[in-house]
């Protein structure tokens, strides 16, 4: 009984909330700074993730098992992602490595079901104001970094001058920074009064502006474009003309500019027309995929492992350097685990559309839009950046939590919202 009344108090509370917050900033890669050059002391990072997980990973076995009936649910609710995992881990027995695949499955599936307990025992505030405090952290420390060690808080390698903060690489720092920047804006966290949250979000913009990530950027920026589609969707029920109609018109004008402007638009964010060589990487992966394309190479073994069929000449020659990612997510998830793979997480991304769809119409919560906007960012992101299912992927921790969220208010327990809850049809089919 008096187990039971610790994991009640708000001490036990404040603890998880904390665990949950100090294992976001770890896993985003933002603990300790690197004066590292583009290429170099991916060595020591990796040693130092192998430590956060083995601190992280024992103390969240622990607390799964303190919450198993929850988490349990959550894990029942989420089928496609267990088999993407189990996947993973059986592409070990075509995996020219066997111990190294099945190694990097083992951690995906334990860093997805952080993703699950977060889901399963966070309301929607509660999720949002960690990620909150997380990037609070993060941009903090990054600001002083830059400012009193220039030295690890800015570039010195090929992309000098950029900004990178405490994390490694310009482009991490623009992941999680514009992920942080669009959390702020659609869903904000409630931190500190006015002032200091319109501050904390002018730092992020800042951050992420002098990243110089383009990737990051343009995902931020077509979240803003999505959001007038919100207001859209929150007039459903008024409308006169299918909602297919509104919504395929600009969009089919939008894509005819962009596609007529390519160059000009890739020249504004500092591009040529291949996107620094990624148009001839994914030729070349492409080229890669068609040798093992229904079930792939095998998780994270393609890149930079010796004997595998990786088309090395190819793809160097391609993109002028050894690249260690397919700078697509959704190619290195067909080169990882193929066909199958793909069609697994199609087949959850367009289930977890459909639930922020829903979600969003909730006009009573500005944040409910913020499950939408967020895939709007996963999905931008993944175009030109791969942080899918790689190895600690950042972004899919929270596609995870909000997926599991979104299950278990708008289906398990539609009472959440009863007007907002799924369709008979589409609820029975879970």
């Amino acid at each position: 009984m008096r187990t039971t009344s610790f994991l009640e108090s708000k001490a036990f509370e404040r603890f998880e909330k904390f665990f949950v917050i100090a294992s976001i900033v770890a896993f985003a890669g933002a603990i300790l700074p690197t004066n590292t050059a583009e290429g170099q002391g991916s060595a020591d990072a990796n040693q130092f993730a192998v430590v956060v997980q083995l601190v992280v990973f024992p103390l969240l076995s622990l607390l799964v098992l303190l919450h198993w009936r929850r988490v349990m649910n959550a894990i029942r609710s989420v089928p496609w992602v267990i088999a993407l995992c189990t996947l993973a881990v059986l592409s070990s027995a075509w995996s020219y490595d066997p111990v190294f695949t099945l190694r990097r499955a083992i951690v995906l599936a334990a860093f997805t079901l952080f993703g699950i307990y977060i889901g399963a025992n966070f309301e929607w505030e509660e999720q949002i104001q960690m990620f909150g405090w997380a990037l609070l952290y993060m941009v903090v420390v990054s600001l002083l970094i830059i400012a009193f060690l220039p030295d690890y808080g800015i570039s010195h390698d090929l992309h000098s001058g950029a900004w990178k903060g405490v994390f490694s690489h310009k482009n991490t720092l623009g992941r999680v920074i514009g992920f942080g920047l669009a959390l702020l804006i659609f869903a904000r966290p409630k931190i500190g009064p006015w002032f200091v949250r319109l501050g904390f979000l002018l730092a992020t913009a800042t951050l992420l502006l002098f990243s110089f990530s383009s990737t990051a950027l343009v995902a931020v920026a077509g979240c803003i474009a999505a959001y007038p589609f919100v207001w859209v969707l929150r007039a459903r029920a008024k409308r006169t003309v299918p909602l297919w109609v509104v919504l395929i018109v600009p969009a089919l004008i939008i894509a005819v500019l962009v596609g007529i402007n390519y160059g000009a638009i890739a020249s504004v964010f500092g591009k040529d027309p291949t996107l620094s060589g990624r148009t001839q990487l994914w030729t070349a992966v492409v080229d890669a995929i068609k040798l093992h394309p229904w079930f792939g190479y095998g998780y994270s073994v393609f890149w930079g492992k010796p004997g595998a069929e990786t088309l090395v000449t190819a793809k160097a020659s391609a993109f002028g350097t050894m690249p260690n990612h397919a700078h697509n997510g959704y190619l290195d998830l067909a080169l990882d685990l193929g066909i199958v793979g793909v069609l697994i997480f199609a087949y959850g991304l367009i289930k977890m559309i459909r639930l922020a769809v829903i979600a969003a119409q909730d006009e009573t919560n500005y944040a409910s839009a913020w499950p939408l906007m967020f895939v709007v960012y996963f999905v931008l992101f993944n175009v030109t950046e791969s942080n899918l299912l790689i190895l600690r992927a950042f972004l899919w921790l929270p596609f995870i939590s909000i997926y599991v969220t979104l299950m278990r208010e708008l289906v398990t327990a539609p009472s959440y919202a009863p007007e907002k809850a799924l369709p008979p049809e589409f609820a029975t089919a879970q």
